[in-house]
C-alpha cells in the first residue's frame, strides 16, 4: 500500500458510534488477491408513521390508465400496506377489507374483482390476495426476483403506456 496510509479516527462520530480500527498496511505476494467489501450502513429512513412499501414509480399512470377510483386505491393501499414482507401477499378477508375502510363487503368484492380483472391483485385462495409484484413490494429485490419467478408470463406481461409513450 505505500507510505501514506490514512490514520484511523479517534474521536466518536456524531451519532456514538466507535471508530474503525486502525488501518494496517497490506502487503501482498504474487498470486494474492484482495476482496473489498462494503459495508452498508443501516438505513434511517424518516417516513411519516415509521416505515415504508415499494411501490411502482408507474402507479400514477397505472391508475390514470385503467381510470381507478378512490375506492379501488384505498383497497390497493391498504393491501399495499398490509402485505407479508418478501411475498407480497396479503392474508385479509373481504370482510376485513371493508371493515379497515369502511365499506360495504359486496363492494370490496366488486372493486376486487376490478383490480384482479387489470391484473394489480390476484387472488391466491380465500382470504389470501397476491399483489402484482412488479406495482407493490415489500422486500428485497431478490425476493421480489423469487416472487416473480413462480408467476406465469401473461401475468408477467403488465404492461402499460407509460406517461409520453404513444
Amino acid at each position: 500500500m505505500g507510505q501514506h496510509a490514512r490514520q484511523a479516527r479517534t474521536s466518536e462520530t456524531p451519532e456514538t458510534t466507535p471508530a474503525p480500527p486502525p488501518v494496517q498496511p497490506l502487503k501482498l505476494g504474487r498470486g494474492d488477491k484482495v476482496v473489498v467489501e462494503r459495508r452498508q450502513r443501516p438505513a434511517n429512513y424518516d417516513f411519516v408513521g415509521g416505515a415504508f412499501q415499494q411501490i411502482s414509480r408507474a402507479l400514477f399512470t397505472i391508475v390514470k390508465h385503467f381510470d381507478l377510483g378512490r375506492r379501488e386505491i384505498l383497497i390497493l393501499l391498504l393491501l399495499g400496506l398490509e402485505q407479508e414482507h418478501g411475498t407480497a401477499r396479503v392474508r385479509m378477508t373481504q370482510s376485513e377489507m371493508a371493515d379497515k375502510l369502511e365499506i360495504h363487503r359486496t363492494d370490496v368484492s366488486n372493486l376486487l374483482g376490478n383490480l384482479r380483472e387489470i391484473g394489480l391483485v390476484m387472488q391466491v385462495k380465500r382470504g389470501i390476495y397476491q399483489l402484482h409484484p412488479r406495482v407493490f413490494f415489500a422486500g428485497s429485490s431478490d425476493q421480489q426476483a423469487e416472487v416473480l419467478a413462480e408467476l406465469p408470463p401473461d401475468v408477467l406481461a403488465f404492461d402499460v403506456p407509460m406517461d409520453g409513450e404513444a
